[in-house]
């Protein structure tokens, strides 16, 4: 799937081909911004994940197949622990991500939100509506990667 997948990560997704054909094929609603938050958010988790898993030693895998552990057993006891700081770490990217996309989905289409605010604000040298726009999206990802900063610390502390 590595051919796909890089196939997908590399077309232009935000303003050129996949977005407009979002909103083509989904319609004006919520349908298209979901789709698209999804796909740009898709691709540092799944980095982050076969990271992870790629990183686990040989020594450990070599423990699970001495103490017969099963896939699901080997998963849950070594491969997802040894993943879960480069899942966070793809995790705290696609947090960042997410909140571009979703402007993008309402620059695109939308008659509401922060992205359809600033473009108004843009288009009617509004200043300050554009700054306030501006602020609160960076206000957004920065909350979006703090939250899941703390689901970091809170998780990778209790294992």
């Amino acid at each position: 799937m590595s051919p796909s997948i890089l196939l997908l990560q590399t077309a232009p997704k935000i303003a050129i081909a996949i977005a407009p054909l979002l909103l083509l094929w989904l319609g004006l609603g919520l349908g298209p911004k979901v789709a698209l938050i999804a796909i740009v958010v898709f691709f540092p988790v799944l980095a982050g994940t076969l990271a992870g898993l790629g990183g686990v030693e040989a020594a450990y895998r070599d423990l699970a197949r001495l103490l017969k552990l099963g896939a699901g057993a080997r998963f849950l006891r070594i491969d997802l622990p040894f993943a879960l700081p480069p899942i966070f770490a793809g995790l705290r990217i696609a947090s960042t991500q997410a909140v571009t996309a979703a402007v993008v989905g309402e620059l695109i289409g939308a008659t509401a939100g922060l992205g359809y605010l600033l473009s108004m604000g843009q288009e009617n040298n509004d200043a300050g509506v554009a700054i306030a726009a501006i602020a609160l999206l960076a206000a957004l990802g920065w909350g979006l990667h703090q939250i899941v900063h703390t689901a970091e610390a809170r998780i990778l502390r209790d294992r």
